[in-house]
C-alpha cells in the first residue's frame, strides 16, 4: 500500500511540473498562433515588371491559400535597391514588414557608407536564383568559352564586356573570371543594366555581356544574342544545351540569388512561420514550374543555411573588392 501511495504522489508531482511548464509556454504559443493579425508588407526594391517583382506578386497571391491575412507587395525602388533596403532595416521588427533581397543591395554598403548593412536583417530563407551567363553577339566567332578566352588572351582589352554598372555583382564576377582566365576585358557599364546592355550587344555596339537568366530573354529566343556559358558548376535546367563554365575548366559560380529577410530582432517564431511556408512552396510543383517560366529556379535554403551562405558570399565579395577592384 505504501509503495502505491508513493508512486501516486510522485506521479502527481510530475504532473504538476508538466502543467506548470505548459503554462509558462502558453503565452508564446498563443502569441505565435495569433500572427498575423493584419496585412503584411512584402517590399521589393526594384521597379514593377522585373523578375523579383513578378515573383513577389506570385508569392503574395499564393499566400492566400496558407496565410490568413493578405500579403501586399510594396515597391520602393531607387539607388540600386538601397532606398527600400534601408526602409526595411529601420522598420518595426514585428513580422509585418519583410523584404526580398538580391546581392547588390547587401554589397552596396561595402563600397560606400550606408545606413544599413547585411547584419541589420534576419535571414528567413533563400528563395529563387537566376544563373549568370555570358552572352555574345549572334555573329561572334567563338563557339566555346575556351575560344573566347584564347581570343581575349591574344587581344587584351579588345573584347568589350557590358555590365549593369561598376561594383554590381556581375561586374565583380567578371573581375574574378578575368583573373582566373588570365585575360583583360574592357568593361562597359550601363546604368539601365540588362535593359540597355543586351540591346547594345544585339546591335553590335559591344561584343559580350554578363547577364542573368531572364534578362532580355526575347533576344535570346529569337537568336539576336547567344549564350556561350552558364557560370555554374553544372548545366542549368533553364538552359540545358548551354555548357557550364566548369565543363570548360573555369570553376566560377555566379547567380542572382533572392533571399527573404526581416528586420533584425524579428521574433524567431515569426521567422519560422515564414520559413515553413516557403518550404511548403518549394514542394508545390505547380508553383515552382511557374517560377521556372520566369527563368528562375526555386532553391529553398533554411534561414540558418541561408545565413551561412550569405556570410560566405560577403567574404568572397570583400576579397574581390580588396584584391581585384581597380583603385580610384
Amino acid at each position: 500500500m505504501f509503495f502505491k501511495e508513493f508512486r501516486f504522489l510522485r506521479f502527481m508531482e510530475f504532473s504538476s511540473l508538466v502543467v506548470l511548464f505548459s503554462l509558462m509556454l502558453l503565452p508564446s504559443i498563443s502569441w505565435g498562433q495569433d500572427y498575423p493579425t493584419k496585412p503584411i508588407q512584402l517590399v521589393v526594391t526594384w521597379a514593377p515588371g522585373g523578375g523579383v517583382g513578378t515573383f513577389a506578386t506570385m508569392l503574395a497571391e499564393k499566400a492566400r491559400e496558407y496565410i490568413p491575412k493578405p500579403v501586399v507587395v510594396i515597391y520602393k525602388p531607387g539607388a540600386s535597391g538601397s532606398i527600400g533596403t534601408q526602409y526595411v532595416s529601420q522598420a518595426e521588427p514585428d513580422g509585418y514588414t519583410l523584404i526580398l533581397v538580391r546581392p547588390s543591395q547587401l554589397y552596396a554598403p561595402m563600397f560606400e557608407k550606408m545606413n544599413y548593412s547585411y547584419r541589420d536583417f534576419e535571414s528567413i530563407c533563400h528563395t529563387v536564383s537566376a544563373p549568370g551567363t555570358l552572352a555574345i553577339k549572334k555573329d561572334a566567332p567563338w563557339k566555346t568559352l575556351k575560344e573566347f578566352v584564347d581570343y581575349a588572351k591574344k587581344s587584351p582589352n579588345l573584347v568589350t564586356m557590358g555590365n549593369a554598372g561598376v561594383n554590381t555583382a556581375g561586374y565583380l564576377s567578371m573581375l574574378k573570371f578575368e583573373k582566373m582566365a588570365g585575360i583583360k576585358l574592357s568593361h562597359v557599364p550601363f546604368k539601365g543594366g540588362a535593359a540597355e546592355s543586351l540591346p547594345a550587344l544585339a546591335g553590335g555596339h559591344i561584343t559580350s555581356a554578363f547577364r542573368y537568366a531572364g534578362d532580355a530573354e526575347a533576344l535570346v529566343e529569337i537568336g539576336k544574342i547567344k549564350l556561350l556559358t552558364v557560370f555554374d558548376s553544372k548545366r542549368s535546367k533553364l538552359y540545358p544545351s548551354v555548357p557550364a563554365a566548369k565543363e570548360e575548366g573555369f570553376d566560377i559560380e555566379q547567380s542572382a540569388w533572392t533571399g527573404l529577410m526581416a528586420p533584425k530582432g524579428t521574433p524567431k517564431a515569426i521567422l519560422k512561420y515564414w520559413e515553413s511556408y516557403m518550404e511548403k512552396l518549394s514542394h508545390d510543383k505547380t508553383f515552382t514550374d511557374k517560377v521556372e517560366k520566369l527563368k528562375m529556379v526555386f532553391e529553398f535554403k533554411s534561414g540558418e543555411d541561408f545565413a551561412k551562405y550569405l556570410e560566405k558570399d560577403i567574404r568572397d565579395v570583400d576579397e574581390i573588392i580588396r584584391t581585384l577592384v581597380p583603385k580610384p
